[in-house]
């Protein structure tokens, strides 16, 4: 089919927000679609208390971070960002994208309260409500995988994984880890 048909200009690159009961927000990668979010969380109240936002990075590639510049709640000094993820490299990252020439303002000199939660490949770990596992996927630079549990609620995020034949296997980790 012709672009006109079949394509569209405009989309969101990875940013998906899982709504949880906790009192914070949790975010699986920092795409342009974080600034859908930011355009909510503007309207929902003048006078904003302190606020937590979680965010789970697959990966550093571009496309998974570009949406962070642009996110308000990281220049109001009572927020708390946390990054979590597998790579140990991801300050350093955050740091060289948001610093001159590319940038205006300074990762590090951004008001809000910045932790790194990085964690071994294959830890299992516990954030606020939330069991959180993950899986190596088959991507340039490495990509993870996250499953998140609170109960009987289960949630996968898995973006950017090139499966190869060895998905037709009934041993497929995956398959495990998405069931």
């Amino acid at each position: 089919l012709p672009f006109s048909v079949s394509g569209t200009y405009g989309s969101s690159s990875a940013c998906v927000q899982i709504i949880q009961s906790a009192p914070s927000y949790l975010f699986c990668d920092a795409g342009t679609g974080l600034t859908g979010f930011v355009k909510e969380w503007r309207q929902q109240s003048e006078e904003k208390g302190p606020e937590t936002f979680h965010f789970f990075l697959s990966h550093l590639h571009l496309d998974h971070l570009i949406g962070l510049g642009s996110f308000e709640p990281a220049y109001l000094p009572e927020n708390h960002i946390v990054f979590h993820g597998h790579h140990p490299e991801t300050q350093a990252v955050l740091e060289g994208l948001m610093d001159s020439p590319t940038f205006p303002v300074p990762f590090r000199d951004w008001p809000a309260r910045i932790q790194f939660d990085i964690r071994p490949e294959g830890e299992v770990f516990q954030i606020e409500n939330l069991l959180v596992e993950s899986i190596l996927q088959n991507h340039p630079d490495k990509s993870y995988g996250y499953r998140f549990r609170s109960g009987r609620h289960c949630v996968v995020y898995s973006t950017d994984c090139e499966h190869t034949e060895e998905a037709f296997k009934a041993d497929y980790p995956f398959l495990d880890f998405f069931r």
